[in-house]
């Protein structure tokens, strides 16, 4: 016999528990489930790294107090994976772990369903892949597999397949447990989808300076091992290597196999509308897995970042738990879309990147001190901000985020936006009013 909630939520991350705190505000009483697959209640993502090399506890990991699931009474089922998503039953099919081989199935019905599935790590296909001691970097089970991984084995040589965030977020917490670290990015530079050449250099020589090897335009062609475990990789351009320890970091993909089986319109992502909607009659979709606008671009597609992911977990909840007038009046326009925005401090190097930072018809103003780790660059088309790099120094980020966000025409103070007291002063007295009382900027 299926159990029958409300509101049934298909993870437990930050869309998820957004969308499920979003819901208990607006509805007291309807009954709450999530849904998780994951050992652990929900977690920060981001601070994985850290986690890695102790900075952080298992503890202090999670984004949400022991008590938040109890209090607002949801219930939440982990080691619990969605096979079969039936939209025109209202209801889910699930395998629930118990123990190492004993699955109990499992039937969910609901009123509406969220689908925040997330993303899973790309895997390309290279031989050796298999060997024990390879591994991805996305979800704290992984991690702890990794800190097994090195407690039962003696690793010197660690390898970093990706040269983007997750793959330099990987690197710095090898390192700072004392590993040699080597980077492979088969781009022509690190960080190739939100840096520039001028950019990425200063990051390159920071790693190099600090000890770590960077590879760039090449990639591993296979991985060879030892008794079933890695011992050596060969590289395209670089030959062969010693590697104890390897992390595949290229890329995430939304993981959207649940709504494409279920006959719900898929593109890059889970296709949606601004309350989040998705093709189906009371499901919705929020986080990694959706496809959304890129607001400066226009382009749509996934938009993989933890503030986009609360966001429209936000807009989720509030959608699914208004049904009635009264509720209606406070959707607004739902969500928009967003904007790419990436913020990294690698050892000890402060960066931060938005928008569109590389556009050929733009009026680029920068500042380049290689020698000093420093390098501001901000781009302009048709008199307002779209994009910017701040490396090395990343004070007042926030106000060049509004500007882009608000799309403030900059024409009379366009020529200031590089000064070192740049600040509220320059901005339209407008504007400023909308900082003190509206929603602010982000920092």
């Amino acid at each position: 016999m299926s159990k029958m909630v409300h509101y049934l939520i298909v993870g437990n991350s930050a869309a998820g528990v957004a969308a499920a705190e979003e819901i208990r505000k607006r509805d007291k009483k309807g009954s709450i489930m999530l849904i998780s697959e994951e050992d652990h209640l929900s977690y920060s993502r981001p601070l994985l790294a850290r986690y890695l090399f102790g900075e952080f506890s298992l503890e202090k990991l999670s984004f949400r107090r022991k008590d938040f699931f109890q209090r607002l009474e949801i219930s939440i089922r982990l080691k619990t994976r969605v096979t079969q998503l039936i939209p025109e039953k209202k209801m889910v099919l699930a395998v629930e772990r118990d123990g190492l081989l004993l699955q109990k199935e499992k039937e969910f019905s609901y009123d509406n369903l969220l689908l925040s599935t997330g993303s899973v790590p790309l895997k390309p296909r290279i031989l050796g892949c298999g060997l024990e001691g390879v591994f991805t970097f996305l979800s704290l089970s992984e991690v702890e597999r990794i800190k097994d991984y090195l407690a039962r084995n003696s690793v010197k040589e660690v390898l970093i397949l990706g040269g983007g965030l997750i793959g330099l977020e990987s690197a710095e917490a090898f390192h700072r447990l004392g590993f040699q670290v080597r980077i492979v990015e088969l781009a022509p530079y690190l960080l190739s989808t939100t840096f520039d050449r001028y950019a990425s250099e200063i990051v390159a020589v920071h790693l190099s300076r600090n000890g770590l090897i960077v590879h760039t335009q090449d990639t591993v062609e296979s991985f060879g091992g030892s008794r079933g475990r890695i011992c050596r990789a060969t590289l395209k351009k670089g030959g062969e290597v010693k590697v104890d320890l390897a992390v595949i970091a290229v890329g995430v993909r939304p993981r959207v196999e649940l709504a494409e089986e279920a006959g719900l319109q898929v593109g890059k992502g889970i296709v949606i509308d601004r309350e989040m909607r998705t093709s189906a009659t009371n499901i919705y979709a929020a986080g990694d897995c959706v496809q959304v606008e890129n607001l400066l671009s226009g382009v749509k597609g996934p938009l993989p970042l933890w503030p986009e992911a609360v966001r429209q977990g936000k807009a989720a909840g509030m959608a699914m738990a208004s049904t009635d007038s009264l509720n209606k009046r406070d959707l607004g326009s739902g969500y928009k879309g967003g904007i790419v925005m990436n913020a990294l401090e690698i050892l000890g190097l402060p960066t931060v990147s938005v928008g569109i930072t590389d556009d050929p018809g733009a009026e680029v103003f920068s500042e380049y001190l290689p020698e000093k780790g420093f390098y501001r660059k901000i781009l302009v088309r048709q008199n307002r901000v779209i994009g910017y790099i701040f490396i090395g120094s990343i004070e007042r980020s926030g106000i060049y985020t509004g500007l882009i966000k608000e799309k403030v025409d900059v024409t009379a103070f366009k020529d200031k936006l590089l000064e070192e007291d740049f600040g509220l002063v320059y901005l339209p007295s407008d504007y400023q009013k909308h900082l003190v009382s509206g929603e602010g900027v982000e920092v």
